[in-house]
């Protein structure tokens, strides 16, 4: 059974992920980013802006 990560990205963010197919973490979570694995799936909870 595959593990689900949530994120929040805005818009822009959002659509550079979707186009280019990746998604960054920054450094600072590099021990978070060692338990994500093959399978696993991202579920992006897309902010709208200025609402």
């Amino acid at each position: 059974m595959p593990e689900y990560w949530l994120t929040m990205l805005d818009e822009e963010n959002f659509k550079y992920t979707v186009e280019r197919g990746i998604y960054g973490l920054p450094e600072s979570a590099s021990g978070l980013a060692q338990l994500i694995k093959p399978g696993h799936r991202l579920v992006a909870y897309v902010m709208k802006k200025g609402v």
